[in-house]
């Protein structure tokens, strides 16, 4: 076109055609957008719909009034129902125990959202324990809530595991210390409430360490599972048993009338204890030591009441008296135990132990040649101090080795003195339990021998039933080895222990030493005088000598002699002396010596067990 040509009313026109061509342009784009945004919008919803179907977690969705709108799949699978039952259902008729306080915001229209542990209800009535977590929809005018539903049996029960682990003995299956304190804090508020009498028991296993150090952890598991088993069906409804660590058990008796019920109910769980043991075909013997303190009569409070049971049960484990109410003189004691328990071993490591020799007599000829060499210690504060009370610290801690060995390298030495004035000496020192099953015992002996020059049959060891009895075929290849050495073995305390006979038989040892407690009484008692009679005559038709402890008078002596016993120990032989110079004592007791007991006999003459 001429621009020279154009006119306005052409100019118009074509204003017009544009704006009209611009708002066709404009609305067509409009349109486009409109469904563009239609377009996103049912994808998103499809895409919701789906994550809300195919959810692995429970999703309702429902109104103010708790009514559900809506409900996925895995709700339906969670409750056991279809969506149908579902959909129009009140949400919290699904959770009996309620929603912690969460339906008071649904209904009120407040609730924003929050979190909750409660109890599910299924369609079968069964209840299983769930979490909620809760949100707010708000469209437009309307609000919505969403309810994601989880069921949480899996963790509740790992958690409660966790809780059982934390609080019992993973072995016995009892409570542990902190379950049983607990239970003994409720105990003494009841207590306190109904003013009844509580008593507390401490039981710590006698010669426990012994099964574990000879016959393994293993059978000492077996062991302890076996005393759980036998407290808890022991005791009384309402009663309570745990296990406070290594051998040693507590039982709360909430209710008891005085002291002498609560002796006698220990009483009944001291005899289930005492009776053998079968642990995978082992039969083994272990009693217990029981302490027992009151509340309120011994202490008022839960960490006094304990220490006063434990004060009680190491002093009836100290005095072997089984069973031991709390007295406040064993207080005293309890510190001066613990402070020997620490100094026994400085006092094995410098040798600050010496052993007293008690002599053996031969009863056909009335000379002594024999002596059994016992362990003394003479404490720097407390003076002596008794065999029985530093022993059982020794195999309370695990120093009872080393006491051993450091017995048999006095022993020895001091044959090694005598030697140099007679051939005919020969010392017996006590062995434990522990070194008769260490395979590597004969060799330290052949050692020990050598490094003294001692002939080896000039040393006895002692050995008890109940060491032989804890591992029978151990016991029987350690023995042989020994006894090839030339060394000779003799079984000590007889007749108090469970020993078979055909282990007796078996077992290579030369004598048989009659315990005290029969020997004392066999002249007043017609039972023990038969055993000491029967002992003397089984000994000698297997070819074995045999000795008599406790001999405290002269009528004892002679009616030893009467039945032919070989050799006889006691007072009235001679009391345990040191030996200070290298001549040995060889006294010589005939018929017409004076049948009274020529010194004071002092508690016992127990050595190295």
């Amino acid at each position: 076109m001429d621009p020279r040509s154009f006119r306005p009313a052409d100019e118009r026109s074509a204003l017009v055609r544009y704006l009209r061509q611009f708002e066709e342009i404009r609305g067509r784009q409009s349109a486009d957008a409109a469904l563009f945004t239609s377009l996103r919008l049912q994808r998103a919803d499809a895409l919701i719909h789906g994550v809300f179907e195919n959810s692995f977690d429970a999703i309702a969705i429902f109104g103010p009034e708790g009514r559900i709108e809506a409900a996925n799949d895995g709700l339906a699978r969670l409750f056991g129902v279809t969506k149908a039952y579902l959909t129009g259902l009140v949400l919290f008729e699904l959770f009996p125990d309620g929603m912690g306080g969460l339906e008071n915001g649904i209904r009120s229209g407040s609730g924003g959202g929050g979190y909750v542990e409660t109890t599910g209800r299924r369609g079968d009535g069964s209840a299983f324990p769930v979490e909620i977590a809760l949100g707010r929809i708000t469209l437009t005018e309307d609000m919505r809530f969403v309810a994601i539903v989880r069921d949480i049996s899996d963790r509740k029960l790992q958690q409660e595991k966790l809780r059982h682990q934390a609080l019992h003995d993973a072995l016995t299956g009892l409570p542990n210390r902190t379950l049983f304190c607990d239970r003994l804090e409720h105990a003494l508020v009841q207590t306190q409430r109904s003013g009844k009498p509580l008593a507390l028991l401490m039981i710590d296993l006698d010669r426990f360490k012994e099964v574990n150090d000879t016959l393994g952890h293993q059978v000492g598991d077996l062991l302890l599972c076996d005393v759980g088993r036998r407290l808890r069906e022991t005791v009384r409804k309402g009663d309570s048993v745990a296990r406070l660590g290594g051998d040693e058990f507590a039982v709360l008796l909430p209710s008891v009338a005085d002291e002498a019920n609560a002796f006698h109910l220990s009483s009944r769980l001291a005899q289930s204890l005492s009776e053998p043991l079968d642990c995978n075909g082992i039969v083994i013997e272990v009693g217990a030591s029981v302490g027992i303190a009151l509340y309120p009569d011994h202490a008022g409070d839960k960490e006094t009441l304990l220490k006063c049971a434990d004060v009680a049960m190491y002093a009836a484990k100290s005095q072997h008296l089984g069973i031991t109410v709390y007295s406040p003189a064993n207080d005293t004691n309890s510190i001066r135990n613990l402070t020997l328990t620490g100094e026994l071993r400085r006092a094995i490591e410098g040798r600050q132990l010496y052993l007293a020799y008690q002599p053996k007599l031969d009863v056909r000829t009335g000379r002594v040649s024999r002596f059994e060499g016992l362990a003394r210690w003479n404490h720097h504060l407390h003076g002596p101090i008794h065999a029985t009370e530093f022993v059982t610290h020794a195999e309370r801690t695990g120093l009872i080795q080393h006491l051993t060995m450091l017995t048999l390298d006095l022993g020895l030495s001091q044959i090694a003195e005598w030697q140099k004035i007679t051939a005919e000496v020969n010392i017996a020192l006590n062995l434990s339990a522990r070194s008769l099953h260490d395979n590597k015992l004969p060799e330290l002996l052949s050692d020990m021998l050598g490094k003294w020059s001692v002939e080896a049959k000039c040393l006895t060891l002692e050995i008890t039933e109940s060491a032989i009895m804890l591992d029978p075929a151990r016991a029987m290849k350690v023995a042989e080895r020994i006894a090839e050495l030339g060394v000779k073995l003799s079984i000590d305390d007889f007749g108090t222990g469970y020993s078979s006979l055909a282990y007796l038989s078996q077992l290579p040892v030369e004598e048989l030493k009659i315990d005290k407690s029969f020997v004392q009484q066999m002249l007043n008692r017609d039972r023990d005088a038969a055993i000491v009679h029967s002992t003397i005559d089984l000994a000698h038709n297997l070819g074995l000598k045999v000795v008599a402890e406790g001999v405290e008078n002269g009528d004892v002596l002679a009616r030893l002699r009467e039945l032919d016993c070989d050799f006889a120990q006691g007072f009235f032989i001679g009391m345990p002396e040191p030996i200070f110079d290298a001549e040995p004592p060889l006294p010589v007791v005939g018929d017409d010596d004076d049948h009274g007991s020529p010194a004071t006999p002092e508690t016992d003459s127990a050595g190295v067990a």
